[in-house]
């Protein structure tokens, strides 16, 4: 293996150039993960690495609670595999107050009082929107608690404390139920067996990797990656490539080449955002081209040959979901033939026709 190989058994194990024949739910777990905090391009993210599925089949499997949407690893938005979710949200310990939700008059007191106000704000199978929950938070007679702010800090701490987790949208406003609820049998491990876990997950659906793209994507310090991959070392072998060390499962081999091969990628999505390092394929004279710096806003992506070539966005017009394509440099006749092709896979996910269009670099 070289460095020219990464790039293409990357997209083999992150099943974005083979198949996951179990659907949507099959996706996620393979992955362990899916970052899902741009919900729409999330539901891609899973739609694309199974071939068939349209968007209202991985509603469904979200809807039918055999995917649950949390804050996982980062504290942000992920799909996660349901059984999974417990022991994932244990990896990580409580964390400090932010600044700016101090400056907003937030306190550890407060807070232990609006989880447990969140926490008692549900009845059995209730569903609430954060619009319900700010309400409720905002009638408890602190008034630091009326901050929208402050409300949407403690949602998401609930989130990450295991309490609650998204169940669905209700108009345009994310919804919530308790996590005991929608996952009363979720599994439970001691801390060594956890990390072993999400580095055999991470190595076999990510990989090849570094620790310190396992340890960014986990959210993990670098000395519980490094315990993570100890415990598992025999299932994985190691490459050393241009002085730097690339795990991967054992069963990863060399994937081809796939001269011409072109994806429409979603924002966010896992085969750029879960490494440290995108060097490898993401040239680094384009990254402000996908990367918006003030907001961290990774754009979707054209992805040829295994490397970002380019970005894209979807529109509608007049019922028709427009996909406008924009290079970083001229595509070659390959590249818009598979652009062409990938373009009919989204509108086929979205049940809707769709038109290409491009756009200027």
């Amino acid at each position: 293996m070289d460095l020219q190989d990464i790039p293409y058994a990357r997209l083999a194990n992150q099943h974005i150039s083979s198949v996951v024949a179990s659907g949507p739910v099959g996706v996620v777990k393979s992955l362990g993960a899916l970052q899902a905090q741009a919900y729409r391009d999330a539901l891609w993210a899973v739609g694309l690495r199974c071939r068939s599925a349209t968007q209202s089949e991985v509603e469904d499997a979200i809807a039918n609670k055999k995917i649950i949407r949390t804050w996982s690893m980062r504290g942000t938005w992920h799909f996660v595999p349901p059984l999974e979710v417990r022991w994932m949200l244990s990896l990580y310990p409580d964390e400090s107050i932010p600044s700016y939700q101090r400056r907003n008059g937030l306190t550890e007191r407060m807070l232990k009082r609006g989880l447990e106000i969140v926490r008692d704000a549900f009845e059995g199978d209730e569903q609430l929107t954060y619009k319900e929950l700010g309400g409720i938070l905002s009638r408890s007679g602190i008034p630091e608690l009326r901050n929208t702010e402050v409300q949407r800090h403690i949602t998401r701490r609930a989130g990450r404390r295991g309490i609650i987790c998204f169940s669905g949208y209700v108009g345009n406003q994310p919804a919530f139920k308790l996590l005991n609820v929608m996952v009363p049998d979720a599994n439970t491990y001691n801390r060594e067996t956890s990390l072993a876990k999400f580095a055999s997950v991470y190595f076999e659906s990510h990989g090849p990797a570094t620790i310190k793209d396992f340890a960014w994507w986990s959210g993990l310090r670098i000395s519980e990656a490094k315990v993570g991959i100890e415990s598992i070392k025999s299932n994985l072998k190691e490459v050393e490539l241009s002085g730097k060390s690339y795990w991967m499962s054992r069963k990863t081999g060399i994937s081809a080449r796939n001269a011409g091969s072109v994806y429409l990628l979603p924002s966010f999505d896992e085969y750029i955002i879960s490494y440290s390092d995108r060097s490898d394929v993401l040239e680094p004279k384009y990254a402000k081209k996908i990367i918006n710096g003030s907001t961290l806003l990774f754009l979707p992506m054209v992805i040829s040959d295994g490397k970002v070539v380019g970005t894209w966005k979807r529109s509608n017009d007049k019922g028709k979901s427009v996909v406008t394509v924009t290079p970083f440099r001229k595509f070659t006749r390959e590249q818009v033939a598979g652009i062409r092709e990938s373009a009919s896979r989204y509108g086929d996910f979205l049940e809707s026709e769709a038109v290409l269009r491009y756009g200027s670099s």
